[in-house]
């Protein structure tokens, strides 16, 4: 019986805390902004998220991020052709190395990679594309300084490129 007493006002407090306001102090930094030019109109895509970015592998003043990537496709017209239509399956590697230096004054990256496609059957449309760059800074004093650039590739040439 002294439990079939109390149920009704805690059953009443219960449902009065749940319709009560509630107060919420505003917080000073917003924990979605991001330090970024432009926060509007950019996708979450695009957003950058350090939390995630690699690690990578320092090399005294420098950090470096290697990469692999392997994967295996299948091309039913490997030759591009209108009546001779011949399919293959092929791998294709993509090794990445990335060097960027962590220097307090002036700056340096070196970036290659490359994309090795390597046919089963059809050995002919064995091809290797590659990249190299290399870019830098150089400060001159606090409100001045000279940066550079030059890259290197080489790219096939599609079959069906006009």
């Amino acid at each position: 019986m002294m439990l079939h007493m109390y149920w009704r006002p805690a059953l009443i407090a219960l449902l009065a805390s749940s319709f009560a306001p509630t107060f919420v102090l505003a917080q000073t930094v917003d924990p979605f902004q991001w330090a970024r030019p432009n926060p509007q109109g950019q996708s979450v895509v695009n957003r950058p998220r350090p939390e995630l970015n690699p690690l990578g592998i320092r090399v005294g003043g420098f950090r470096f991020y290697p990469s692999l990537s392997v994967s295996g496709q299948y091309e039913d017209n490997v030759f591009r052709s209108a009546n001779n239509e011949k399919g293959d399956v092929s791998l294709v590697t993509s090794p990445r190395l990335h060097l960027e230096s962590e220097w307090r004054n002036h700056a340096l990256e070196v970036t290659a990679d490359a994309a090795i496609h390597r046919y089963a059957t059809e050995s002919s449309e064995d091809r290797e594309d590659f990249k190299w760059g290399v870019k830098g800074r150089v400060d001159v004093n606090r409100d001045a300084s000279i940066a550079g650039a030059a890259s290197l590739s080489r790219r096939h040439e599609n079959r069906v490129s006009p």
